[in-house]
């Protein structure tokens, strides 16, 4: 038999028993029509988490650690008080951290303040130091250059507006990097190519007078002046102390929307760490020298420990899972949006509860499918005696139930999916009160004014979800009609024939 003619058979044993198999395609399309719904439902939500994630700038992948030395905030609100027992978070915490599945690079930061000058144009900057390797993790793209490398030593890495931060001491207007928003960011003038011009650092401020429109805030003064920024003529000839700055490369634009985000500079942070140590010696020998104690012997370092450190994920389903671990572990862990991730979670519990129940009668619809076909095989016992002795072969008989019980799966796929369209436009533009609770949560409170009701995307419907579901009813069809099809093939002939 070709399979024209067991198609043939199929669509006439379908269309003369019209009730049984109108209340068997019901089954499917109501099973089809609630998971297309119910995970329509969980898409839209998902949609709307990621455009309030984005419109917000955060990134979800990137996790905050600190110290829980002083406590750390609980789910409820609260503030739990530390343990008897606070780790430290130092080097051995964070490589711990580098371990975590789940975790691209873990590195810890910390801000120190550095001065820099060239030629006649000087800046202060809080330059975040990091470890070398951890720069090109952290979500940032070239403009020119490259990312920071083991082996840089007084590398840095400068945004893509840092170099507007330089300023003339002596100049009588105020420096540009104090007052972005009123600059025409590209075409503005430059003082100092970064990437070619000789720059010089120091811990020492005295290589960048501070700006006092117009007069040196460090310069020469009188050993009685107290004057804002005066220092006296001992301290004015002390020599400064001066490293040569390599800059090994410049970020491109972060938020054309946040300058400030722009002018931020990345060096080694065990560099920076040695920076910081050098100012401490230097103002410890300057106290001393006040109070009349001077000694040369350098004081004693301490271990060196962070405030903060941070941890890039690769992706952010692990987000939670690895900022759990890091609580567990006796620190204070939390990335952005984290209640908005608790608020997706909810959700997503909530989701999963309904598709299941949307599941079960889809279980149902099978079970039917089932009950139909096997009653189809009961009824056509003889029909199927008389195919046997006429020579048609095993496999086609086989194939005409298994291809009928498909054609219900598939049928009532299709309606299915016509249901759960006009569902879903209901849901989209129609203010239904008792499905509230399957809406997103309202968002207003930080994307701005609420929407309109027309303008909430409810329910979102894609055409793989469509796919999806199609495929998932064939597929009920082809396991519920297996078991009919093969008690068909088993089917003596000859008793067939002679059944009533």
């Amino acid at each position: 038999m070709s399979i024209l003619d067991v198609l043939g058979l199929c669509v006439r044993s379908l269309v003369k028993r019209k009730l049984r198999t109108f209340l068997t395609l019901l089954g499917v399309i109501i099973g089809t029509a609630s998971i297309v719904l119910m995970m329509s439902l969980g898409m839209a939500t998902q949609a709307q988490f990621d455009d309030l994630m984005e419109s917000m700038g955060a990134d979800m992948t990137v996790i905050t650690v600190r110290s829980a030395q002083w406590g750390r905030p609980t789910p409820g609100g609260g503030w739990a008080q530390p343990d008897d027992f606070v780790p430290e978070l130092d080097d051995a915490a964070i490589d711990a951290f580098d371990q975590l599945p789940g975790v691209l690079v873990a590195s810890p930061v910390i801000q120190g303040s550095v001065f820099f000058r060239s030629g006649r144009y000087v800046m202060e900057a809080w330059v975040m130091g990091v470890r070398p390797a951890a720069l090109a993790q952290m979500g940032y793209t070239l403009q020119y250059g490259r990312f920071l490398e083991d082996g840089d030593e007084f590398g840095a890495v400068f945004g893509a507006l840092a170099e507007l931060d330089f300023y003339l001491p002596t100049d009588s207007e105020m420096p540009r990097g104090w007052n972005m928003w009123g600059l025409d960011l590209d075409n503005i003038e430059h003082f100092v190519d970064v990437f070619n011009d000789p720059i010089l650092l120091s811990y020492d401020r005295r290589l960048a007078p501070w700006w006092t429109g117009g007069f040196m805030g460090s310069g020469m003064m009188d050993d009685d002046d107290d004057d804002f920024g005066g220092v006296d003529v001992d301290e004015f000839f002390r020599p400064i102390t001066t490293f040569d700055l390599d800059v090994v490369g410049v970020l491109a634009r972060v938020d054309e929307t946040q300058p400030w985000r722009d002018r931020q500079i990345y060096m080694d942070i065990y560099v920076l760490q040695e920076l910081d140590w050098l100012r401490r010696e230097a103002q410890r020998e300057d106290e001393q020298e006040w109070w009349g104690i001077f000694s040369p012997i350098p004081g004693v370092r301490e271990r060196a420990t962070f405030d903060t450190a941070f941890v890039r994920v690769e992706n952010v389903d692990h987000t939670h899972r690895i900022a759990e671990a890091i609580n567990d572990m006796g620190f204070w862990a939390e990335f952005h949006g984290e209640w908005i991730d608790i608020q997706r979670r909810q959700q997503e519990g909530i989701r999963v509860l309904l598709i299941a129940i949307a599941a079960i009668s889809l279980l149902v619809a099978a079970i039917n499918i089932a009950n139909t076909m096997i009653t189809s095989v009961t009824e056509r016992t003889k029909e199927i005696g008389v195919m046997k002795v006429i020579g048609a072969a095993i496999k086609d008989i086989r194939r005409m139930f298994l291809l009928e019980a498909v054609m219900i799966g598939i049928l009532g796929g299709i309606f299915g999916i016509g249901v759960s369209l006009i569902g879903s436009y209901a849901l989209n533009n129609f203010d239904i009160e008792f499905l509230d609770g399957l809406r997103p949560p309202d968002m207003s409170g930080v994307m701005g004014e609420a929407p309109a009701v027309g303008d909430v995307v409810v329910s979102l419907i894609t055409p793989s979800l469509l796919l999806l579901a199609l495929g998932v009813a064939a597929g009920v069809g082809l396991v519920a009609g297996y078991f009919p099809a093969r008690r068909a093939t088993r089917l003596s002939a000859l008793a067939a024939i002679r059944s009533d």
